[in-house]
């Protein structure tokens, strides 16, 4: 009670309340996402749609957007459908991406080409948050140059 004799607004308990639903928010969006992976082990498909989001350096700029705009038509098209697809909540099979836990988990690299050459577009899934478009780069060589998985990772630090 405070000097008047009334009951003071009970702020900790108000915090106690946001803090209780969003740790359900979170819970729930576990058990969702634990439904859908036991439901793939059925072959059966549950979506959940996440937002996209393009990794912005500290000048403002979007390495990847940049990267995109300067190839050709076809590719913008195929990668366009793949951002598609994942925003949606699809899961992406094997040729058109891969999983790259192995260098991090939650990163998947994403492939694509066209007349000029093979693309490779690392994105990283956080669940319950989004997925991260964080590099992109023209294959040059049989394995992922140590240069880009390095420029991957360093990105994905600074989410």
């Amino acid at each position: 009670m405070n000097e008047a004799g009334h009951e003071a607004p009970h702020r900790p308990l108000r915090q106690l309340f946001r803090h209780i639903s969003d740790t359900y928010a979170v819970r729930l969006h576990s058990l969702l996402v634990g439904l859908r992976n036991k439901l793939y082990s059925y072959n059966l498909q549950v979506i959940i749609p996440m937002r996209v989001v393009y990794y912005q350096t500290a000048a403002g700029r979007c390495p990847v957007k940049d990267f995109m705009l300067g190839t050709s038509s076809q590719l913008r098209d195929k990668f366009d459908d793949a951002l598609r697809r994942l925003s949606q909540g699809e899961g992406l099979p094997m040729p058109l991406s891969r999983n790259m836990a192995s260098i991090h988990r939650g990163l998947h690299e994403l492939r694509l080409k066209d007349a000029s050459g093979a693309y490779r577009i690392f994105y990283y899934m956080k669940i319950g948050d989004a997925i991260y478009l964080v590099h992109a780069f023209k294959k040059k060589t049989p394995g992922t140059p140590s240069r880009e998985i390095h420029t991957t990772l360093q990105r994905i630090k600074e989410l």
